[in-house]
């Protein structure tokens, strides 16, 4: 579900049901910057007040004089003009509410698709049991801006494999024969994964650790102490950058000591980290739910010792979300928008419209991936800035309240869903 079906969702919703303080808010806000859905919902409140004005509405002139003129009774004295009069406002009122269900079935069509809908582009290539992530409760107070209730994931493809989180560790797949070659141990809600220095690193939210994996053995070398609730980690410019978000710090590791070597203080709490040359971008939040406040903020490796710096016009209502690099561009998730920002210019130069619940990125194969936890796949042209491609997935009822992520290797795309105790490789385009 993109911005605009939501907002239609909420829209009509809005004609019998009162919305909550959140919801008003979101629907205002996306109104006050579409045009088209204005006009949507304009056409809704315009047949709910026609359907109130018929109760009021007397018969035409016609049939009321051809009623009076045949003196239509019952033999009793009773006049069945009322009757017909009644008759007759039940049949506009019908006409009126069928031509309304029409519109709203319309709107319900944009608003739902089956699961596993496959366009011709992208194809279900397999489905690995995966061992799921924490049950609901059993995890500590999670890093996401949503609250306790929800968990994140970590999906990522490096030295020839895919690697997964699960509740207390890491999986790694063959690409080659969608087959679990290694399961690696770390502790409580392993979160993030990055490659680097000949090995694979892994935030432990629950531990306040980064692992080290040797790739060639899949033994753990090294537990580093960073800080409560460890997120997103990459790295860059020789070393490991991690998010740390209860301490409100990123933090920079150094592989040749497996030491903290650098301490960024942060004004926002910071949930994942990416990179491009010469620059740590960090996506970060205050507050939670709708008054919530988000940011990109600046990091000059080089320099860190200068702090961050907030991206202009990277501000917006709502927790952060997901960011990945590609190229000249750094593409970052806000609520119902991915946001392009052109790395030379230190700019925002696109918002595209992505499905609501859009948790989790991905870059690869010359496209962007945008995954939902309502089992939304879409596949992004950053030549045109469009969703190119689309297709839905089959994820637990309960999905939507937990994070889904996302990785592109071997000419597949890997998404991994927080509970669904799977990875679903989709093939193509």
């Amino acid at each position: 579900m993109n911005a605009h079906d939501r907002a239609a969702q909420l829209a009509s919703f809005a004609i019998d049901f009162p919305l909550s303080a959140g919801e008003r808010l979101e629907l205002d806000r996306h109104l006050g910057s579409c045009t088209a859905c204005r006009a949507l919902d304009a056409g809704f409140r315009s047949d709910v007040a026609s359907l109130r004005a018929i109760a009021g509405r007397a018969a035409p002139a016609h049939l009321r004089v051809a009623i009076a003129d045949r003196g239509m009774s019952d033999g009793f004295g009773r006049s069945w003009a009322p009757v017909l009069q009644l008759a007759w406002t039940i049949l506009v009122v019908g006409l009126l509410v069928a031509a309304l269900g029409v519109s709203l079935a319309l709107v319900g069509g944009r608003l739902s698709r089956p699961n596993n809908v496959l366009p011709a582009g992208l194809r279900l290539g397999a489905t690995i049991v995966a061992g799921a992530g924490v049950t609901p409760g059993a995890q500590p107070p999670g890093p996401h801006p949503g609250g306790g209730g929800q968990g994140i994931t970590g999906a990522a493809f490096g030295e020839g494999s895919v690697w997964v989180t699960s509740a207390t560790g890491v999986i790694r797949i063959d690409p080659s024969t969608n087959a679990i070659i290694a399961t690696v141990d770390l502790g409580p809600h392993p979160t993030r994964i990055a490659f680097g220095a000949g090995a694979v690193w892994v935030t432990i939210t629950g531990g306040g650790q980064v692992a080290r994996i040797d790739p060639g053995s899949n033994v753990v070398t090294a537990r580093i102490p960073v800080g409560t609730q460890p997120v997103g980690i990459t790295f860059a410019e020789g070393s490991a950058w991690v998010a740390v978000r209860q301490d409100q710090q990123l933090v920079r590791i150094d592989p040749a000591t497996n030491r903290v070597s650098a301490t960024v203080a942060l004004a926002l709490a910071p949930l994942n980290v990416e990179a491009t040359p010469g620059v740590i971008w960090v996506t970060s939040d205050r507050g939670s739910g709708f008054s919530a406040e988000s940011a990109l903020l600046r990091i000059d490796p080089s320099h860190p010792e200068n702090g961050a710096t907030i991206v202009p016009g990277s501000s917006s209502a709502g927790p952060s979300g997901e960011l990945v690099a590609d190229g000249d561009s750094v593409w970052f998730l806000v609520p119902s928008n991915l946001n392009r920002l052109d790395v030379a210019t230190n700019r925002v130069t696109a918002r595209i419209a992505v499905h609501n619940g859009t948790s989790g990125l991905a870059a690869g194969g010359g496209s962007i991936w945008a995954f939902s936890s309502q089992g939304f796949v879409e596949r992004i042209d950053p030549t045109t800035n469009a969703v190119a491609d689309e297709m839905t997935i089959a994820l637990p009822q309960d999905g939507a309240a937990w994070e889904v992520s996302g990785a592109y290797g071997a000419g597949a795309v890997w998404v991994r869903s927080y509970d669904a105790g799977s990875v679903i490789r989709i093939d193509g385009p």
